[in-house]
């Protein structure tokens, strides 16, 4: 029944509840720095009421709970912000190195090399019988392979780094993904995993960590799981208190934008099966390595494998069916491969059109590689044939028949219709506009990664206005929890002078 005693249980419920109260707001303000911690509240509720007679008494206090405020729509838009911003910003710092690839300081790049070995063959064209002026065609030539070689060769150095960074990523996402199964599983053994808000915080952080490797869906199921997989859903990544283990596993058979790069693949456990997630990849570090790796850099590349075969190809047409300084038709080509020339072009390289099973994406794959001026033009460059017409040693109608091709509109084939059916050009406009889409592609890149940056910094903003430690509103809770502690135990006190008066008044 209500009594001295029921009164001091319930001061003593006010002082617990105060005092466990004042806890969470310490722990509060403990953690104001701390990234990704959203701040608690103590959730108190009203004892089980007691019945006597025709009257129900209260019975005090307790601390029900300590919630988490947090917005779980935020924390998915955020980490897929994130994921985002991360792989537009990797596009951009790789197509910044890659832009590198294309300056001309007017001597040394491709847009100056290719003029001048236009203008090597005008001087050609104007003198056809100086000899001089062949060898000087010939190193032009040499030249312009090398620039564009080098160049090209630079384009396949970054695509290797990008295939490393791909690699070097994997072990970080299985990591990430192993101690958010293992804040699951630490969740699943508690009584109450809602109430664990410290360890929710800590695998919400993982999961922002992940994502900005790797795009992902993250959600909270029933029993306090997070589950994650990848985007677009391609694999599970983290099931309940189980992670998938992401490898790589090296492609022993070419596709025609990445040869012999790495596969990503997710299995249950290292051995497999294996799911092979690579296209599905498209956000987070990861998804912006693969990009550039195997469309962004392979589009470039493959446009300086069509302006090659262009020259090459026009240039063949007219020296194997020219006429030497000799008067004497020799059919050479001017460039050739190393296993020699099919229709004018490296019997090496896949020349459209196509045939049964060929795949478009490699035609003219590899093309700039496998040039070089042919080696008996190199040791006489008399055998250049700029005549049109047998036995006339100062005919130049073949060699203006090549100037010509430097204003072409139909020289270079971007449309797989075949070199004879060329409907691109000019060599020089071809060519500016590669330029031009490198520089476009990496400012949109970098305005992409802008603007993620803007909208995960609202998120931020938002997640914070809902989330994170105001210093004023817990001053403000201090006081209020203090003065309630203060007033049970003044409360406490008055029950111990009645307790003491009616036992010393009794004689008990």
């Amino acid at each position: 029944m209500p009594g001295l005693t029921a009164g001091l249980n319930i001061g003593l419920s006010g002082l617990t509840a105060a005092q466990n109260s004042l806890d969470v707001i310490g722990h509060n303000i403990a953690n104001v720095n701390t990234p990704g911690y959203s701040r608690q509240l103590a959730q108190l509720s009203t004892n089980t009421s007691m019945n006597w007679g025709n009257l129900t008494y209260g019975t005090g206090v307790n601390l029900k709970s300590i919630q988490g405020v947090r917005d779980q729509l935020l924390n998915l838009q955020i980490t897929q912000s994130a994921s985002q911003q991360s792989g537009a910003e990797t596009r951009y710092q790789g197509l910044q190195t890659v832009s590198s690839v294309f300056q001309d300081d007017g001597t040394s790049g491709i847009s100056s090399q290719l003029n001048a070995f236009f203008t090597a063959l005008q001087k050609v064209a104007g003198q056809p019988e100086d000899v001089s002026l062949r060898t000087n065609l010939v190193g032009s030539a040499q030249n312009l392979l090398t620039t564009m070689q080098t160049r090209y060769q630079a384009l396949r150095d970054a695509q290797t780094s990008a295939d490393s960074q791909v690699s070097a990523l994997v072990p970080q996402v299985n990591t990430l993904a192993q101690q958010i199964a293992d804040l699951n599983k630490k969740l699943a053994g508690e009584v109450n995993p809602q109430s664990d808000n410290d360890a929710i915080d800590q695998r919400q952080a993982l999961a922002d960590q992940l994502g900005q490797i790797v795009g992902i869906q993250t959600y909270v199921d029933n029993k306090g799981m997070m589950n994650i997989n990848l985007e677009g859903g391609a694999s599970p990544v983290v099931i309940g208190t189980s992670a998938y283990t992401m490898s790589t596993i090296q492609n022993t058979t070419p596709p025609a934008t990445a040869p012999f790069f790495n596969s990503v693949v997710m299995s249950p456990n290292a051995s497999g099966p294996f799911t092979d997630v690579t296209k599905a990849i498209t956000s987070g570090q990861m998804g912006g390595q693969l990009d550039l790796r195997d469309n962004l850099i392979p589009n470039y590349e493959k446009q300086m494998d069509e302006l090659a075969a262009g020259v090459a190809y026009n240039m063949n047409l007219l020296n194997s069916s020219g006429y030497s300084l000799d008067g004497t038709q020799h059919n050479l080509d001017f460039f050739v491969g190393g296993a020699g020339n099919t229709n004018h072009l490296p019997t090496s390289v896949q020349v459209p059109p196509d045939a049964v099973g060929q795949v478009p994406a490699n035609d003219y794959k590899g093309m700039v590689l496998a040039l070089k001026v042919n080696s008996l033009i190199v040791a006489d460059p008399s055998l250049f044939a700029a005549a049109g017409v047998a036995g006339a040693a100062g005919d130049n109608t073949n060699a203006k028949a090549m100037v010509a091709l430097q204003t072409s509109g139909s020289t270079v084939d971007a449309t797989g219709a075949g070199p004879g059916a060329a409907a691109s050009g000019p060599f020089t406009t071809f060519l500016t506009a590669l330029i031009t889409k490198v520089g476009t592609d990496t400012k949109n890149w970098n305005t992409t990664a802008t603007n993620q940056e803007n909208i995960g910094t609202a998120l931020t903003k938002q997640r914070d206005s809902v989330s994170a430690v105001d210093l004023d509103t817990e001053a403000a809770n201090l006081i209020t929890y203090q003065r309630g502690y203060q007033a049970s135990a003044r409360f406490v006190s008055v029950i111990s002078q009645l307790t003491d008066q009616l036992i010393n008044s009794l004689g008990v």
